[in-house]
C-alpha cells in the first residue's frame, strides 16, 4: 500500500527533480510534488498547500538551500528539510544542519534518501503529536476549576491559569505575572519565606499547606496549597508547581459553626445556685419526715438532757 507524500522540491533542474520523484515512488510513496527555484515561488507554494517534506538543492543560480531554510523557519512551520546537492562541501553541510536542515546528501547518494525521509517523517509526526498533547494539556490547565501556577524561589510568577487570576481579583494573567509573590500576593511576606525555607516544602510534594493571601483590593484570602519543587541537575529548585484552592468561605463557615456550638453548650449548662424558698421547704419536709411538727417542737427534749423518771422508777 502506497504512502501519500507531499513534497516541495527546491530545485532548478527539472531532470534532477523527476529522478528524485521516481526514487520516492520506488520506495512505496504516492508522491504529490511541486518544483520551485525562487524565493517568491517557494513562498507561494508554502501559502497555497500543505507539505510533508521539503527537499532542496544547495546551490542554484538565483536561490539556495540556506535561503530556502530561512524562508521555511520564518513561517514557523515544522516541515523536515533535506538538503541534496552535487556541489556541497562538508563545511557547507554542517552550516546547513546548523541552519535547521534535517539531513543532507550528495545527489549520487539518492538511495540513502529513503531511510532518511522515513526517519524524518516519523519524527515530525511525533513532534506534531507532542504539540497536540501540550496544547490539550494547556487548555486543561487554563480551564481547570482550581488555581495552577508556577513561581521561582525568589517570588517571580512564571505562569498562571484563569482560576488564580479570578481568585486574586485581577483582570488578566499578565497582571498576575507582573506581581512579586511575597510582596503582592502573601498578606505577610515573611509567611512565604517560611514556607520556602521549610525542607518539607522544597523536597517533595506536600498537600494541605495553608496560607493567607490578599486580593487586588486588599481583602484577605485563605488558600490551601499543594506544591511540588522542580529541581535542576544540581539539585537546586528552579521553580515551584502549585495547585491552589480558595478555602476562605469554608474556614469562615467552620468558625461560625464552632461559635454556635460553644453558645449552645453554654445554654445547656446546669444552674448551681439554690433557690431560698426551695431550701426552706426542704428543711420543713425533713422535719415532717422525722415526726416533729413545728407547733410541738419546743415540747421535745433537747439533745443531751435526761427526761424526769416515772414514779415507779424512783429509788426509795
Amino acid at each position: 500500500m502506497s504512502i501519500s507524500l507531499r513534497v516541495l522540491l527546491v530545485e532548478d533542474s527539472e531532470e534532477d527533480a523527476l529522478l528524485l520523484v521516481r526514487e520516492l515512488k520506488r520506495g512505496g510513496y504516492e508522491v504529490t510534488f511541486e518544483r520551485v527555484d525562487t524565493a517568491a515561488a517557494m513562498q507561494a507554494a508554502l501559502e497555497g498547500k500543505r507539505w510533508d517534506l521539503v527537499v532542496g538543492d544547495h546551490s542554484m543560480p538565483t536561490f539556495s538551500s540556506t535561503a530556502a531554510l530561512a524562508l521555511l523557519r520564518e513561517r514557523g512551520v515544522d516541515i523536515p528539510f533535506i538538503c541534496v546537492s552535487g556541489t556541497i562541501s562538508e563545511d557547507q553541510a554542517v552550516a546547513a544542519m546548523k541552519a535547521g536542515a534535517s539531513d543532507y546528501f550528495a545527489k549520487g547518494q539518492v538511495k540513502r534518501l529513503l531511510p532518511a525521509i522515513e526517519r524524518e517523517l516519523r519524527e515530525a509526526k511525533a513532534r506534531a503529536a507532542l504539540r497536540a498533547s501540550e496544547a490539550s494539556y494547556g487548555t486543561l490547565v487554563e480551564h481547570a476549576p482550581v488555581g495552577i501556577y508556577r513561581s521561582t524561589p525568589h517570588g517571580r510568577v512564571l505562569s498562571v491559569n484563569r482560576a488564580v487570576v479570578r481568585m486574586l481579583g485581577y483582570d488578566s494573567a499578565a497582571e498576575v505575572m507582573a506581581l512579586d509573590m511575597a510582596r503582592d500576593v502573601y498578606a505577610d511576606p515573611a509567611e512565604r519565606q517560611r514556607l520556602v525555607a521549610r525542607d518539607t516544602y522544597t523536597d517533595r510534594q506536600y498537600d494541605d499547606v495553608e496560607a493567607t493571601w490578599k486580593r487586588k483590593d486588599g481583602r484577605p484570602l485563605t488558600v490551601q496549597l499543594s506544591v511540588r519543587a522542580v529541581r535542576n541537575g544540581d539539585g537546586q529548585v528552579e521553580y515551584y508547581e502549585t495547585f491552589v484552592r480558595d478555602v476562605t468561605d469554608q474556614r469562615r463557615l467552620q468558625q461560625q459553626l464552632l461559635q454556635s456550638q460553644k453558645r449552645s453548650a453554654a445554654g445547656r449548662a446546669p444552674h448551681r445556685r439554690s433557690q431560698p424558698g426551695r431550701c426552706r421547704a426542704g428543711a420543713e419536709g425533713g422535719r415532717r419526715r422525722r415526726g416533729a411538727h413545728p407547733s410541738t417542737a419546743r415540747l421535745q427534749p433537747t439533745a443531751g438532757r435526761r427526761a424526769a423518771p416515772r414514779e415507779s422508777e424512783r429509788g426509795g
